[in-house]
């Protein structure tokens, strides 16, 4: 085997429940909610457009990994396929992006934390969202350093795994509530 390829860890279903966690991802439980205080109910046609995309993004980014399967993601086929400032650019904007995706969870962690503690000053959300960022971080740097990839695969997985029902259960609570106070009825 040569040195620059890594072991396959990970089965199709294991990659699937990843894959599915990191699309779903905090944001459906950060984002919605105050997408939905600004748009109301249009936040139904802009999360439809968002799935396409996403489903656009995920058979993009597989059949790339099936015809070309090389670690890297995006930045290494845009690096060795279009150009080296193309592969570049995208690996910068994986990194803007999931850097923005941590900190929004953090915010919405800090919100749902404070209203949990009873603390209606909103002055302590921005400390509170700084605090459980770093503290996260620093248990992710000394929990990645104790396991094995494959072990930190298989909690990836069941983390990934655990947000569809959340979300199903959610959309189902929900909409017995709205049907209960009688607002956004279809």
């Amino acid at each position: 085997m040569s040195p620059s390829l890594l072991k396959r860890e990970l089965g199709v279903f294991g990659a699937t429940l990843m894959g599915l966690g990191s699309i779903v991802g905090t944001g459906v439980f950060v984002s919605i909610p105050m997408a939905t205080e600004i748009a109301g109910p249009g936040v139904i046609w802009a999360v439809t457009v968002a799935a396409l995309v996403a489903v656009c993004n995920g058979l993009n980014s597989a059949q790339l990994a099936a015809n070309h399967p090389v670690s890297g993601g995006t930045y290494e086929y845009g690096y060795k396929y279009l150009n080296p400032w193309l592969g570049f650019t995208a690996g910068w904007m994986f990194l803007v992006a999931k850097t923005t995706s941590a900190a929004t969870a953090a915010l919405g962690f800090a919100g749902y934390f404070l209203s949990a503690l009873g603390v209606a000053d909103r002055t302590y959300l921005i400390l509170t969202a700084l605090i459980a960022l770093a503290t996260l971080t620093l248990n992710c740097i000394n929990w990645n350093s104790a396991v094995s990839g494959r072990t930190a695969g298989k909690i990836s997985t069941l983390f990934g795994a655990k947000e569809i029902p959340t979300l199903a259960s959610s959309l189902v609570m929900s909409r017995q509530r709205s049907r209960r106070s009688g607002k956004f009825t279809t």
